[in-house]
């Protein structure tokens, strides 16, 4: 019985840790963008590479929620194969079109943005 309580309580902490690793990663992340996007904006002033900062500004949150969604299918994938919830392939296929809808995601909120500078740049 104990046993099993102690190897229910190491799996509880690697999920735990996983998930910590997940946010550290996120915030990791997040801070590079951002400092990335700062010195592109001071740049500007220079010369303009308005695909840059809309490179940047459109990948924002579409990397965080891809981060986020990874990670928290991986904790989906680990729970699965400790309790034999479901298949494996069920969720690396749900892996699969997230990062698809994503990308997607991120290229229409690029697109987007070049367009709105393109259409004011006419102006």
């Amino acid at each position: 019985m104990t046993n099993f309580l102690n190897l229910e309580l190491r799996f509880i902490l690697q999920i735990v840790l996983f998930t910590i690793a997940i946010f550290i990663l996120l915030y990791g992340v997040r801070y590079l963008l951002n400092k990335t996007l700062e010195k592109i904006k001071q740049r500007i002033g220079k010369r303009r590479k308005f695909w840059q900062e809309s490179l940047i500004e459109a990948s924002l949150l579409p990397i965080t929620v891809a981060i986020l969604f990874v990670g928290f299918i991986g904790i989906a994938n680990m729970l699965a194969v400790h309790y034999n919830i479901c298949s494996t392939t069920s969720l690396n296929t749900m892996r699969s079109i997230g990062v698809i809808i994503i990308t997607t995601w991120f290229l229409l909120r690029f697109i987007g943005k070049i367009e709105i500078y393109l259409v004011a740049q006419r102006k």
